[in-house]
């Protein structure tokens, strides 16, 4: 993984839930349910991503996620992980336990956890509503990000196409700072070097209105 072209996003509209796990068999003594065998695996659920809809300001620009930005994607070697951190893996899609999809609203999740201290705790957490945000690490396709300015001047980084996703992050809400947020800045850059004049009345190339 080239660090230098790695982006991290926070989506604080995940949608995360805790499923409630349920005793194996029905047929159990229901009279003292804590002696009762409990081996349905807790899961989470939610939205790593949601499409097209605005970042907070990354320094300068905000950013939408396109719904054909994960057309072609290789999704078999994704980790669920907290906070980022490949010491605190969830789950996984090369094991299985870890399910991507993409549908019209973004890409959803459902991951089944191992009973571990770190998986209890964060389905604790989620259930609890301490934790209800996700953040993707991604790295961008070549050419796979455009920009544009809405009529209010404010420019939006449009992510067309990624490259490779390599994790999905459980993070607290608390939003887009310095270790939720990596922002690969230099096609930014590069867009500004042309286009620091304001364009002339017409030029859609700058007053191109994205709708979202």
């Amino acid at each position: 993984m080239n660090n230098d072209d790695v982006e991290k996003r926070l989506n604080p509209d995940a949608d995360l839930t805790a499923a409630d796990p349920t005793t194996a068999d029905d047929s159990q003594d229901q009279k003292d349910p804590s002696t009762a065998p409990n081996d349905t695996p807790k899961k989470l659920t939610g939205y790593a991503v949601v499409f097209n809809s605005p970042s907070k300001d990354l320094g300068g620009f905000k950013e939408v996620v396109d719904p054909s930005a994960f057309d072609g994607v290789d999704l078999s070697d994704v980790y669920l992980v907290s906070d980022h951190d490949f010491s605190k893996v969830l789950a996984s899609t090369k094991a299985g336990t870890l399910q991507l999809d993409v549908d019209d609203k973004g890409l959803h999740f459902e991951a089944t956890l191992p009973d571990t201290t770190t998986a209890n705790d964060a389905y604790t957490n989620v259930q609890a509503g301490n934790l209800s945000a996700m953040s993707f690490t991604f790295n961008a396709a070549p050419d796979g990000d455009t920009f544009t300015k809405d009529d209010s001047g404010q420019v939006i980084r449009t992510i067309k196409q990624v490259k490779s996703l390599f994790d999905v992050s459980l993070v607290a809400i608390p939003a887009y700072d310095d270790t939720n947020v990596q922002v690969d800045k230099r096609s930014y850059t590069e867009w500004l070097k042309t286009n620091t004049e304001q364009p002339e009345k017409g030029d859609k190339t700058m007053t191109e209105k994205n709708h979202y």
